[in-house]
């Protein structure tokens, strides 16, 4: 009972430490905008912490909108004549305003230390949200779609490292926004909640995205419990170790935070390499359509607003130094991620997936090349005219962009299409390709697999397979990749008019069906594997024969043996006893010996009928003492008079000679087809002709009723089927073209010689 309940028990813990967390981190990001709103303020803010914290003191920057004599870059030694870093030392008290409401900072401006007042007043709260308005809402949207999630489905993958997500976001980045003043460090509360919020909500946060990427869309193998509290763990550990022990060397707490700056960039990047990876293992490792598509949006997710921020902001600030949209607005790129999590994670199939891949793809480039053109073409105008011309420069730039826009497009498009869908709108480069690998020296063995192979990667088809074989017997020749939940589609393999099997594939995706243009390569392509099928069936139809052949050689030998050893062996041992018996008593018993060779004489008849009969076993005798027309009309003449059938048969009336294989084969297939006919045809009339040329034909036409459809083929057209392929040949059952009845049509090449 108790190791029913202990997972159980487990994923329960897991829940409620998940949510206990998010609220301290939520809670967390409120508390530091009720200190905000509560606490007065210098009206400043750090810059980077690399760059602003320093053993001296802190590198500022002025908040928007500020009053206060403190200027961009002014570096904060101390507060009160009290050094920066000091003020973090147990048993200080917060500096006491002056009458005016001023406190004594000493800060270094251009190379030299002064003392100012500086006054303390409201800190502009609404102005510094609404400078970070997108970031925001990129943090709101975040958390809105993991707490949805989490609340509609908390045992779904994914759910509780994305709540943990959404709410490391918030706690680390409001915090983080709000930023930390002088003063702050001197209360020690406003610079602790920023502490907490910068760098343990921020691991938080970064964890969770790896958590998240090793459990969803399912626990990748050998993700244990342990693996997962090491992710949280190891980088809090770590950083509070390297901050203690660089506080402990350097003696200053503010120093030691800026080198932490480095770790924790370190940290990010290897985070991000490990989650992009775990993202690739899990597209690779799934076999479930569902798990893949959750993978792609996932992936789509991440690469949208990694596109998006490049081609708004990143990319143009590099190239020109401003970038396109203004900064504030730079966390609207992040909100293609939760949307398509969210999708992943509730409605994977909501949308197709692959569509919105396509065209993002082709329009995320495509803005991205306009961008670039643009720039490049701005900047390249704007040093060969004066600035006055700026709007001429800009027009020119616009006029150049849009040329380059459309060629751009089709020329991504064409990538796109070949990247999703193979090379559907290239046929001929796709049947060419075909050919080439079935031109290379292959084995009979790797025929098929190529063909699969090559139609798979062709059009980017998860599952390929050629069946092979009639109505009644099917085999799959060759297969590769898994069809899973998807509707399968037939393309009929033909060579030379005849359905050789069938090519079956699998759409993309489950729903999605195949365009024309895929259907048409499917059909160039089917042509191709039809005629490679159709070797791979010569072939293996040619190694059964000669394997059927070797087989009917030993049988044959066997026999021979048996009938040789059980049979004459006996009969001549005892005709010898005989002859020795008719010696030994000859001279004095006559009569006795008389006896015994009339035995013997009835022996040697018995062994003379042996001989023959095992002699006609070996080839039907009518042929070498009559020939092959003579013994077909003696045949035709026993079954006409035998069972009331009219038979005839028309050819040469003497053949020159021919090969004993082709001899027999046309013999013997004329024999049982004239059979079948008196037996299950109810024909009146029948015909037989023999004719000769670079090839013996034979051909048997009936008035009866007919092979029914669907009627299995029997053991008697089983046998001439082999006989004639035995020797080369070709044989084939038809309805006769002018009238009802059947037709046996059967094909046997001759040597160039034409005889033995």
């Amino acid at each position: 009972m108790l190791r029913d309940t202990m997972p159980g028990q487990s994923i329960s813990g897991s829940r409620a430490i998940a949510v206990a967390a998010a609220v301290v981190m939520l809670a967390l990001a409120m508390v530091s905008v009720a200190y905000r709103l509560t606490a007065t303020s210098d009206g400043t803010r750090p810059g980077y912490v690399t760059t602003s914290l320093s053993p001296t003191g802190l590198t500022v920057s002025l908040l928007p909108g500020a009053d206060t004599p403190l200027a961009d870059r002014d570096q904060i030694v101390a507060v009160e004549g009290v050094p920066l870093g000091d003020w973090l030392l147990a048993g200080r008290q917060e500096p006491r305003p002056a009458a005016d409401g001023t406190v004594g900072y000493e800060i270094r401006r251009n190379g030299s230390n002064v003392e100012i007042g500086v006054p303390l007043r409201p800190y502009p709260l609404g102005a510094v949200l609404l400078e970070s308005w997108g970031t925001l809402l990129f943090c709101a949207a975040t958390l809105a779609v993991a707490a949805y999630v989490y609340a509609r489905r908390p045992r779904a993958p994914g759910a509780i490292p994305l709540l943990l997500i959404g709410s490391g976001l918030v706690g680390s980045t409001i915090p983080w926004l709000l930023g930390f003043q002088a003063v702050d460090i001197t209360r020690g509360s406003g610079f602790w909640l920023w502490l907490a919020g910068a760098f343990a909500a921020y691991a938080v946060f970064w964890s969770a995205t790896l958590h998240f990427a090793l459990t969803f869309p399912r626990r990748l193998r050998g993700v244990r419990r342990s693996t997962i509290g090491a992710v949280y763990l190891v980088p809090i550990v770590l950083m509070t170790a390297w901050i203690a022990i660089g506080t402990a060397f350097s003696g200053s707490l503010l120093a030691s935070l800026s080198a932490a700056t480095t770790l924790q960039l370190a940290m990010v990047l290897v985070i991000t390499i490990a989650t992009i990876g775990c993202i690739v293992v899990q597209y690779r490792s799934a076999a479930e359509p569902r798990v893949r598509q959750q993978v792609r949006w996932t992936a789509w997710g991440a690469g949208m607003a990694l596109t998006l921020g490049t081609a708004g902001w990143f990319l143009p600030e590099l190239v020109t130094g401003s970038p396109i949209l203004p900064w504030n607005a730079v966390g609207l790129s992040g909100l293609p991620f939760p949307v398509a999590v969210g999708i992943a994670v509730l409605r994977h199939r909501l949308f197709d997936i692959d569509v919105v891949i396509n065209r993002t793809l082709v329009y995320g480039g495509l803005t991205a090349a306009v961008i670039a053109v643009y720039v490049t073409t701005a900047a390249f105008l704007g040093s060969l005219v004066p600035s006055e011309g700026s709007f001429a420069t800009s027009l020119l730039a616009t006029g150049v962009a849009a040329l380059a826009a459309l060629p751009v497009r089709d020329r991504l498009q064409r990538a796109v299409n070949r990247l999703m869908y193979g090379d559907r709108d290239e046929p001929y480069r796709a049947i060419t390709s075909l050919a080439e690998r079935l031109g290379a020296s292959l084995t009979t063995e790797e025929i098929l697999p190529t063909v699969v192979a090559t139609v798979a990667s062709a059009l980017r088809l998860p599952y390929v397979a050629i069946e092979l074989g009639s109505d009644q017997a099917t085999t799959i020749a060759a297969a590769t990749g898994d069809a899973d939940e998807r509707e399968l589609v037939r393309v009929p393999l033909v060579d030379q008019g005849e359905t050789i099997g069938e090519l079956i594939v699998a759409p993309r995706s489950p729903g999605e069906g195949f365009s024309g243009a895929d259907r048409q390569l499917l059909a160039g392509l089917a042509h191709e594997a039809g005629r490679a099928a159709r070797s791979v069936r010569l072939i293996a139809e040619v190694e059964r024969s000669r394997r059927q052949i070797v087989s009917a050689r030993e049988e044959e030998r066997r026999r021979l043996r048996r009938d040789l050893h059980d049979g004459l062996g006996p009969t001549v041992a005892g005709a010898r006893l005989k002859v020795e018996a008719a010696r030994s008593v000859a001279g004095s018993r006559p009569q006795d010996a008389a006896s015994l060779l009339g035995e013997l004489d009835t022996d040697l008849a018995g062994l003379l009928e042996e001989v023959r009969r095992i002699s006609r076993g070996l080839r039907p005798p009518a042929l070498d003492e009559l020939g092959l027309m003579p013994a077909l009309r003696a045949q035709a003449t026993n079954l006409t008079v035998d069972g009331g059938l009219e038979l005839r048969v028309e050819g040469p009336r003497e053949l020159p000679p021919l090969p004993a294989a082709v001899e027999a084969a046309a013999y013997w297939i004329a024999l049982e087809a004239m059979t079948n006919v008196g037996r299950h045809s109810e024909a009146t009339h029948c015909l037989v002709r023999v004719r000769l040329g670079d090839a013996l034909d034979v051909e048997v036409e009936d008035d009866g009723v007919g092979i029914r459809p669907g009627t299995p083929r029997g053991v008697g057209l089983t046998a001439m089927h082999e006989r004639a392929t035995e020797v080369g040949g070709t044989f084939a059952v038809e309805p006769r073209a002018d009238a009802a009845g059947t037709k046996v049509v059967a094909h046997l090449p001759l040597p160039a010689s034409g005889a033995v």
